[in-house]
């Protein structure tokens, strides 16, 4: 015997009562885990601007520790004579123009001597520091402008990172200080130092010394942080526990002229953080707990500048993370009671709604290649912001034989697209539009030629950037090309070549390479 179906009425009867029932379930269980909903929001906020800070002091410090790396491996290789001013001049001034945020280098020896190089405007300043004496000269364009000498008491060997560099055991490490006041400026900062030479090493003894103003780290702070109770510092991962030392590295001076007095364990709210992140085993995720009666986030992550290893931390108050959190709590309330009331049509929308997102392909470019005609429409439009062409993938055509310019030079656009909103990449395609081929990179089958691809995704912009990319291997007409289409990714990407770590968006048809200023000013307006 058949069964009948259910006349249109019932079903509509059934669907209004089984949503009713679904808004009514959905709206006591956001009530009960509201919570839970809450404190994964914090957690999310957190965690992006921990590792936002993370970059940002990364690619600050990075250009001041390679320098002083390289500072030392020079200092090795030459007898630096303190008093030989216009050569140290030429090795050291160039330095001061590729490197903004450097404010002073320091060169000393043992016995006092001290180079000092500063920039003011056009004109370079050297200060020869000698026992209870100091004789400035002015230089532009390489020639000296004006001398003159002052008395002084100022010895190098007094000062914070003369003494955290030789307190080091290992000669080769990086030291960089806590927050002081600087002798000559009086404005507050931080500095880096490097040790080399002496007894048995057939080189004097030397120590070169960069600052870096706190000004200048605080920008960092401003681009990143909320609220100006945050904290970001760092722990020397080397140091036990109850003796690390803190470098306050992101926070406001204390006291009215303006110096930055070193920050320990006895502040309340990093003690408390430093112990609770120590008792939980160290770990990478954030964590959460209450300083001075009130609730505070914070999270660690292991960051290394030059050749020393540290741990970052950085604290928010919940109230700073997320101020408006209370209101939207209260409105939340007043929606759920709305949604009983709007059941139909709320929850059809939030069905409707969940679907499309469901059935959203993150790669919704693939409509333009599916097919061999719509390959061949989507080549004859051109080049675009969203649309680049590569000859080959590793071939160089006029040298004939395989080049890593070729390869960084489509890398460039993978990542830029990723950084911006995605496009497609076609190699085998000439900049005019002609087809090409695949021929030319000699690989020995198609297999060959996605494990290249494969290989240099991942040593160059990192295994699980993956995710982000489609890529496959066409036939059009007689010849194949290689098609790369790249979405949007959630996290920056950087191209990485060697020590270089590069940031590229797309601008136009062409992929750009972003400057450190630029790029923290870039994430902070894409990530909200």
């Amino acid at each position: 015997m058949l069964k009948t179906a259910p006349d249109r009425p019932t079903l509509q009867r059934c669907l209004i009562l089984l949503i009713l029932l679904a808004v009514t379930a959905v709206i006591i269980g956001i009530g009960l885990r509201l919570s839970v909903i809450t404190q994964d929001i914090h957690i999310a906020l957190i965690e992006r601007t921990v590792e936002q800070a993370r970059m940002a002091l990364k690619i600050f410090t990075k250009p001041i520790a390679d320098a002083l790396i390289e500072t030392r491996t020079w200092g090795r290789e030459n007898r630096s004579d303190l008093s030989d001013i216009p050569a140290l001049n030429t090795r050291f001034g160039p330095l001061l123009e590729k490197i903004p945020h450097l404010a002073a280098i320091m060169l000393t020896d043992d016995s006092g001597r001290e180079y000092r190089l500063t920039r003011n405007g056009a004109f370079l300043i050297t200060r020869l520091t000698g026992v209870g004496a100091q004789e400035f000269r002015r230089w532009q364009d390489g020639k000296q402008t004006q001398e003159w000498a002052e008395e002084s008491d100022y010895d190098p060997r007094t000062r914070p990172w003369f003494r955290g560099v030789l307190s080091r055991a290992e000669s080769d490490a990086i030291y960089w200080t806590s927050p002081y006041t600087f002798f000559s400026s009086r404005e507050p900062g931080i500095t880096g130092a490097v040790r080399w030479g002496g007894k048995g090493t057939g080189r004097p003894f030397r120590v070169a010394a960069f600052d870096v103003l706190l000004a200048d780290l605080l920008k960092i702070r401003e681009a990143l942080l909320h609220g100006d109770k945050a904290r970001v510092f760092l722990l020397d991962e080397r140091t036990d526990i109850g003796e690390m030392s803190v470098a306050d590295l992101l926070n406001e001076t204390d006291d009215k002229n303006g110096t930055a007095p070193e920050l320990s364990l006895k502040s309340r709210a990093v003690a408390e953080a430093v112990n609770a992140w120590q008792g939980s085993g160290r770990p990478g995720e954030s964590f959460t707990f209450k300083s001075d009666g009130q609730r505070w986030w914070g999270g660690f992550r292991p960051l290394s500048i030059g050749t020393q290893n540290f741990w970052m931390g950085v604290l928010v108050p919940e109230k700073d993370l997320m101020p408006e959190m209370s209101k939207q709590r209260r409105l939340l309330i007043a929606l759920m009671a709305g949604v009983l009331a709007l059941g139909i049509l709320l929850t059809t929308l939030l069905l409707w709604k969940f679907r499309l997102r469901e059935a959203e392909n993150p790669f919704r470019r693939q409509h333009l290649y599916d097919s061999e005609e719509n390959l061949r429409a989507l080549i004859r439009e051109g080049e675009s912001d969203t649309l680049e062409f590569k000859s080959t993938m590793r071939w160089n055509l006029k040298t004939d034989k395989a080049g890593k310019e070729m390869e960084l030079a489509w890398l460039k656009t993978v990542a830029a697209y990723m950084n911006t909103d995605g496009g497609i990449l076609i190699i085998g395609v000439r900049d005019d539009g002609t087809l090409f081929g695949l021929e030319a990179d000699r690989f020995q089958n198609d297999d060959k030629c996605l494990l290249h691809f494969n290989n240099l995704i991942t040593r160059h912009i990192g295994l699980e950037f993956s995710k982000y990319l489609r890529f496959e291997i066409r036939p059009v007409a007689d010849k194949r090309v290689f098609i790369v289409e790249c979405s949007r990714s959630e996290a920056p990407v950087f191209l990485k070549n060697g020590e270089s770590e590069d940031f590229y968006i797309r601008s136009g048809p062409s992929s750009i390479k972003l400057s450190m200023s630029k790029m923290l000013k870039y994430l902070a307006e894409h990530s909200k």
